[in-house]
């Protein structure tokens, strides 16, 4: 008897720890990393960090809505819930800054301004440069985090609304193609280093493999000069996407994604070595990875924190 409970009070103990677990399970709680790493944040955690200072509005409903700027200093959450068309900043200097924007489906740069977005009433993309066109559309969190590169689906000239494949485009010259690549399904682009990263997936064989396209600019095309096949762990024709690729490293967050109540697990892929490796799993209710200079999220709250200390409140 006394063995038995001494069992049953272990595991209410146990359950009864596992809520305030799932709470700090960012995976840069887990990984217990302080400054520049790879964070990963649950839902629920971005979530309760937004109503807790008012935003509630920003609440991400998918990775459309969330991305970080090009250094990793900060994340911007859009506006989707009351259409303000709002935008917020939330940096490693422990400051939240919101600011206007004319779409919820919008580029960003650096210095927060508003390089193309797709306008949902008219059904029209906008260029900073006054262009403006119909979809296809891609350069929303999609795009380069640099604000230089973007895709659009080259649409079939015989079925509208059916893609054939991804060309590349600058900000500067949107209608300008710069490369292509027939039956690719382009996942997310990168620049660093003087190169052009692409991943993606061709349409026959996403279910084994992705791809990674590097590109180098010359004059007014870019030229492709590496090419790398991306086995996937176990085939599956659920999505096998990045998330996003280290703005100071050779590593890129990979997220092979499960449906049902088996949660999607993470990996990631070194892009000298072209190891894959397996680092966990996403947390419960799902999640989104990101690799910045520090765990925003805790810094803004500690700032905060400080300044409500410092007011006596």
């Amino acid at each position: 008897m006394i063995r038995k409970k001494t069992v049953f009070a272990f595991i209410i103990v146990f359950v009864l720890m596992i809520p305030t677990f799932r709470q700090s399970s960012g995976m840069g709680s887990m990984n217990r990393i302080e400054g520049k790493g790879l964070y990963f944040y649950s839902k629920s955690e971005l979530v309760r960090f937004l109503e807790e200072r008012g935003y509630s509005d920003y609440k991400p409903k998918s990775d459309h809505y969330i991305r970080r700027n090009s250094v990793g200093s900060g994340l911007w959450f859009i506006d989707v819930y009351s259409r303000k068309k709002k935008a917020l900043l939330v940096s490693c200097n422990g400051s939240i800054k919101e600011i206007d924007v004319p779409s919820s489906l919008v580029w960003l740069n650096d210095e927060s301004q508003a390089l193309a977005w797709f306008d949902i009433d008219k059904g029209r993309v906008y260029y900073k440069n006054g262009r403006s066109e119909e979809p296809p559309y891609m350069a929303d969190n999609r795009a380069d985090p640099t604000g230089i590169y973007f895709m659009k689906s080259i649409e079939s000239s015989i079925s509208k609304g059916i893609s054939e494949g991804t060309a590349i485009y600058s900000i500067e010259a949107p209608n300008i193609e710069l490369a292509k690549m027939m039956k690719f399904h382009g996942h997310r682009i990168f620049s660093k280093d003087g190169k052009v990263i692409v991943f993606g997936d061709y349409f026959d064989s996403r279910n084994e493999q992705s791809e990674m396209y590097v590109f180098e600019r010359k004059s007014n095309e870019l030229v492709q000069v590496e090419k790398v096949i991306i086995r996937r762990p176990h085939k599956s024709p659920a999505p096998f996407v990045v998330e996003d690729l280290s703005p100071w490293g050779d590593e890129a967050l990979f997220v092979d994604v499960h449906d049902g109540l088996s949660r999607s697990e993470i990996y990631i892929f070194n892009l000298k070595t072209h190891e894959m490796k397996k680092i966990g799993k996403e947390p419960f209710g799902g999640g989104w990875g990101f690799y910045l200079q520090c765990d925003i999220i805790k810094k803004v709250t500690e700032e905060q924190n400080k300044r409500k200390g410092s007011n006596g409140n």
